[in-house]
């Protein structure tokens, strides 16, 4: 049997895209206790005081602090079948009439029954309070509870809202139901597990999942069913700025959000929702979250990310919403940084210090602008100045971006030959260098000719370098260089030492000749892995092989067939 719920049991159960104010369990039924119970429910449901669309009532499952209790109790095929009689007949008889949807449904193996109660378009409905009661009230849900309307003061509330369809639910009468995309409503059924995705007929698929209404005899497509399932959806504004992303939509807020509710750590009255639908279908897809969820989280998401914080504001008439996202700081400094090459590109090479220059003062404590600026002192020959750039960010800017701001200025003073200098500033970022900044440094380690300190930062970089063939390959010449150091300083263990470091350079190089590079770091790496060969002693024919590779690789490179015959030249003048 196909089931006709507009989402799957599973998702409903387990996953709770539908919030939980909106499902109630029932563990058994009985029309005597459990009918009314459930007939009230039903009722409040359908009168949908809060614009949620409705909910369920699932028949057969226990309920534990909110959740579902499984494995289910589960229903005879009898009971089943009392039940759906039971309810249909006392829907019917309420005050107007109303329809429920109700759909057996196999859980974990066990039979239950799952009653759907979409919102009315004829709320408000009464139904009575007892199996003896001459009682009929206006039953509501407040958060999870069903409550008499008129007893919670909510009564001329709910009359004043039945004057009003929400706009998503309300039928398009200038549309076609062609305007609707099959493909698109069958994908969207495919996303959320829906079991009516295996439904042949298209048009039931619509009225199921209630996207089409009958107008005059004939089916119209609802607003709700265009938004997500035509080709021509109505857009949300954005607006992209070089330092923010404005979200604009119409129209604003429902009356009882006031602007202060949407600082941070606040909370807000539960309003009703403007279109109940359109929010019901991103539940389902997970792209929006129960109650006061979602301002929250942007306000962590924006912190984590580094951003400034989010501002939202609206018209005193709520004619729109606006929410603004300001750019991460470093997006401004991109944004300048190209700009300066442009203007670099046209000959305006004053004009692009001075775009970068600007944006720095304004933005200091940026690291791509500190290092952009530091980049260019030094091209100008303006040391003291670079220096300066340095001395300011490392006094203001974020401590885990300095290392990376200090490589460009070590960089700069080994450029200057300012070699101690260099040499000390590089001592005192061990440890503190994230990953990247590590590598940075161990490389101008290298460039220093302090292989032990470019050793520590290699080692520091850890499993980053596993990708960088550059890294890699440095990696691999500093072992070679410590090998060589122990050779010629023959300390005690400097056997081992010496072969420990060539095996672990020559692992290294494995990795560099594997990974994706220019045919010259293979080239090169080839020809340091034939040099490695010759000191561990392997075959000669494996150190040719390396060699050969290398010239195959770059073969206008002079120096590679110079090193193979003077290998061979050696290999000749060993005794037999």
């Amino acid at each position: 049997m196909i089931s006709i719920l507009p989402i799957a049991i599973g998702s409903l159960i387990r996953d709770r895209s539908i919030e939980s104010v909106r499902v109630e369990f029932k563990a058994n039924w009985s029309a005597d206790v459990t009918g009314f119970q459930v007939l009230k429910t039903l009722c409040a449901f359908a009168n949908d005081y809060q614009n949620l669309n409705g909910g369920y009532v699932v028949i057969g499952v226990a309920e534990s602090e909110g959740r579902a209790r499984l494995p289910p109790a589960g229903l005879s095929s009898a009971e089943i079948e009392s039940a759906q009689r039971w309810i249909r007949g006392r829907c019917r008889a309420m005050q107007p009439s109303y329809e429920p949807i109700m759909s057996p449904e196999v859980l974990e193996g066990r039979d239950v029954l799952v009653v759907w109660a979409p919102a009315s378009e004829a709320r408000p409905h009464r139904a009575p309070d007892g199996p003896d009661s001459r009682s009929w009230k206006f039953w509501i849900r407040i958060g999870s509870e069903t409550v008499d309307a008129e007893a919670a003061g909510k009564l001329a509330a709910l009359l004043e809202q039945t004057a009003r369809v929400p706009w998503d639910d309300r039928p398009a009468h200038r549309a076609r139901i062609e305007d609707l995309r099959e493909g698109k409503v069958r994908e969207h059924l495919h996303d959320i597990r829906s079991a009516l995705r295996d439904e042949p007929d298209i048009s039931s698929i619509y009225r199921r999942m209630r996207i089409t209404t009958p107008v005059n005899e004939h089916d119209a497509p609802r607003n709700v069913g265009l938004l997500f399932f035509s080709d021509d959806p109505e857009p949300t504004k954005v607006c992209m700025y070089p330092d923010r992303m404005e979200v604009i939509s119409y129209p604003g807020p429902v009356a009882g959000i006031e602007p202060h509710h949407l600082a941070p750590n606040t909370t807000a009255p539960p309003p009703p929702a403007r279109n109940r639908r359109v929010g019901e279908f991103l539940k389902q897809l997970g792209l929006a979250e129960a109650w006061w969820t979602g301002l929250p989280r942007i306000y962590r998401s924006m912190a984590d990310n580094g951003s400034p914080a989010p501002r939202f504001d609206f018209d005193p008439g709520r004619t729109w919403f606006r929410a603004t996202l300001p750019a991460h700081p470093e997006y401004a400094a991109v944004s300048a940084l190209q700009d300066a090459a442009y203007l670099r590109t046209v000959g305006a090479t004053e004009d692009a210090y001075q775009r970068v220059l600007q944006s720095w003062q304004a933005n200091d404590t940026s690291a791509v602008l500190a290092a952009e600026m530091i980049r260019l002192h030094s091209e100008r020959h303006e040391l003291g100045e670079a220096g300066a750039v340095f001395t300011r960010f490392d006094d203001r800017g974020p401590r885990a971006a300095v290392p990376n701001v200090a490589n460009t200025w070590i960089e700069a003073l080994l450029d200057h030959g300012r070699t101690d200098e260099a040499q000390r500033l590089l001592e005192q970022l061990a440890g503190s260098a994230s990953a990247q900044d590590a590598v940075d440094a161990a490389i101008l380690a290298r460039r220093l000719h302090r292989p032990r300190t470019a050793h520590r930062y290699f080692q520091q970089a850890g499993e980053a370098i596993r990708a960088d063939s550059r890294a890699l390959h440095e990696f691999a010449q500093t072992k070679i260089q410590l090998a060589q150091d122990a050779f010629r300083k023959k300390q005690r263990a400097w056997r081992s030492v010496n072969r420990r470091l060539l095996v672990e350079a020559r692992g290294l190089l494995e990795r560099v000749i594997q990974l994706d590079a220019s045919p010259h770091r293979h080239a090169w790496a080839w020809r340091d892995m034939a040099r490695l060969l010759t000191w561990l002693r392997v075959p000669a024919n494996d150190v040719e092989s390396a060699f050969r590779n290398a010239i195959r690789l770059l073969p206008d490179e002079p120096r590679f067939p110079q090193e193979l015959q003077r290998f061979r030249d050696r290999q000749h003048q060993r005794p037999l």
